[in-house]
């Protein structure tokens, strides 16, 4: 498994601009356009919660309620931390902070798993990845220490990929024993690397109740934010071919 895993994780990083071009195109037409970092916070809480299929519009509102009620404490990484986690960051946390805010944000009513790994691995990206000054509203992101945890939404898609091509006969995977062995062979600026998968994903399957695993560029077009560039487009192409061939020597 490590060994099918590392060689995904090559294509994942010889190919990882144009993911990273279009989450970044995606975070400056979400958040990048707006001054208050509060507003900027609000943007993408709002706009991870709504990648759910079927959010909970009850749970939604009240936590929005209860994050406009403590706008004043939220304009920093550590009011935030605060907010979520019920408690400041001190020296015992130091090594544990993201980990710790990923497990206070799924608890909250009307999030989850994957929408809270979501949100904190954007965070992460925006403050120190992305490199656009617009993109990051705190000045005091914490960098990653060694023993915290990054983990990676893992959602249909990438559960798709998993289970056609990378066989766990002992269950079916999900977003725990994904994260679990990424965790257990990996770094966290790997595991934020494989959230590609999505990507490459998103653009080689067809189909909903069943899938087929077959270039569709079709998908591509539908996203607003995706360059349309001619070259740009047959050099996605060929490497999305390529991420089919790769795939399908697991099989």
């Amino acid at each position: 498994m490590k060994n099918k895993l590392d060689e995904i994780l090559l294509f994942l990083k010889e190919n990882k601009n144009y993911n990273k071009a279009l989450q970044t195109e995606y975070a400056l037409g979400t958040i990048g356009s707006r001054e208050d970092s509060f507003d900027k916070l609000v943007a993408l809480l709002y706009d991870t919660i709504n990648t759910q299929s079927q959010p909970n519009i009850d749970n939604v509102s009240e936590f929005f309620r209860e994050v406009y009620s403590n706008k004043n404490q939220l304009n920093t990484f550590n009011g935030f931390f605060k907010f979520i986690v019920g408690k400041p960051i001190d020296k015992y946390s130091q090594t544990d902070i993201y980990n710790q805010l990923f497990e206070s944000l799924k608890a909250k009513e009307g999030w989850g798993p994957k929408t809270s790994s979501l949100f904190i691995k954007n965070i992460y990206n925006y403050h120190h990845s992305f490199d656009k000054p617009e993109l990051k509203f705190w000045n005091d992101t914490p960098k990653m220490e060694d023993g915290d945890k990054l983990y990676l939404p893992v959602d249909t898609v990438i559960m798709e990929i998993f289970n056609n091509f990378l066989a766990n006969h002992k269950a079916k995977w999900n977003f725990k024993n994904i994260n679990k062995i990424l965790h257990g062979n990996f770094i966290n600026e790997d595991v934020i690397l494989f959230d590609d998968l999505w990507f490459w994903g998103f653009i080689t399957q067809k189909g909903s109740s069943k899938r087929d695993f077959v270039i569709n560029m079709d998908k591509y077009w539908t996203i607003k934010e995706a360059d349309k560039d001619v070259m740009v487009l047959k050099n996605i192409e060929e490497q999305a071919g390529k991420f089919l061939t790769l795939l399908n020597r697991y099989k």
